[in-house]
Parts: structure tokens; C-alpha cells; sequence
């Protein structure tokens, strides 16, 4: 749909209000905030940070499978102004999703969440076909997740060190 469209259904439409944009044309967020004058409540698909300074009031979270504290913790840090940190966040989700979809444009991303919910400690089961299944990619998929759990530990030492800078004002101020 265009933005003109959104608008026009914004305006139209008591009960339009929520749009998930997640085309990669980031652009469209603003687009979309201007020509509903702020009704239309945008919440991001991807370019999380750049939805963000853009106008989109939320995201919807593909990384929650395999990531979920870096991933849940990058909007807190967009609101409270903590820019950089939500953008060096982003680049490593990006990182990861650069990796799954080497080889594997279509499809082959979702066998990847899945091991890599597994590999965080959380055995959801491969997918089914027709559509790729992890135990298909063999010794490639395997090496991948090895490199994706690199990642992902960087990801962890990121949250790890906000969650000590947040507990250290509350022991400061005893609570």
C-alpha cells in the first residue's frame, strides 16, 4: 500500500490506526507519520533505529527467538536517548541476519531461528517442510550457528554490561 493510501484509510477509517513497516524503504515510516498528521501509529519491521528517529512508536520483534534481551532492550534504550547503543545492537542483528541469508534467500531464515532458539536453550523443533529444514543444510548450518552464537554472545555482553550500569544507580541510591 502507499503511504497515500495509509492516509486515506487513516483518515477514512475510525479503526485504522496500527502498520507494521517492514518494506526496507525506511523513508516510509516518515512518510506515513506526515500524511497521517501522527494517527497512524507506526511500529518498525526492520531498520528498527532509523523507524525510530523517523517517527514509528514501536517494532515488532523478528529476534526474540534467539535474541530476546538484545532485541526487547533496543527500543527502552531508542527512548531514553540511548542511540548508539541501540544502533550497535541493530548492526550485530544485522550481522546475524547477513549470515542466515547467505545462501538462503527464501525460507532458509526460519530453520536458523529455530536452531538458534535451541542453541539459547529453548528446543522449539525444526520446521517442516517444504520449507528448509536445518537438519537439510547439514555441516553448513552447523558452522553457521557457530558463528551466529559469536554474535549473539557479543549481543549478551552488550546487555549485560546496560543491566550493570542500571542496577549501579538503584545499590547507589539503596534500592
Amino acid at each position: 500500500m502507499s503511504a497515500k493510501l495509509v492516509a486515506r484509510m487513516t483518515r477514512d477509517l475510525e479503526n485504522v490506526r496500527y502498520i507494521k513497516e517492514a518494506s526496507m524503504d525506511v523513508g516510509r515510516v516518515f512518510d506515513i507519520c506526515e500524511l497521517t498528521g501522527g494517527k497512524m501509529n507506526v511500529f518498525a519491521g526492520e531498520r528498527v533505529v532509523e523507524s525510530f528517529k523517523l517517527g514509528a512508536v514501536g517494532y515488532v520483534d523478528p529476534n526474540g527467538n534467539f535474541c530476546p534481551r538484545a532485541s526487547t532492550g533496543m527500543w527502552p534504550l531508542l527512548e531514553a536517548g540511548r542511540i548508539a547503543e541501540a544502533t550497535k545492537i541493530q548492526h550485530l542483528i544485522d550481522e546475524i541476519w547477513g549470515i542466515i541469508k547467505q545462501g538462503h534467500p527464501l525460507y532458509g531464515h526460519q530453520c536458523y531461528s529455530k536452531a538458534l532458539a535451541a542453541a539459547c536453550g529453548y528446543p522449539v523443533g525444526d520446521v517442516r517442510p517444504p520449507i528448509t529444514t536445518f537438519k537439510s543444510l547439514g555441516n553448513e548450518g552447523t558452522a553457521r550457528v557457530a558463528k551466529l552464537r559469536k554474535i549473539l554472545a557479543k549481543l549478551d555482553l552488550i546487555m549485560d554490561r546496560i543491566a550493570a550500569e542500571t542496577a549501579a544507580p538503584k545499590a547507589a541510591r539503596g534500592g
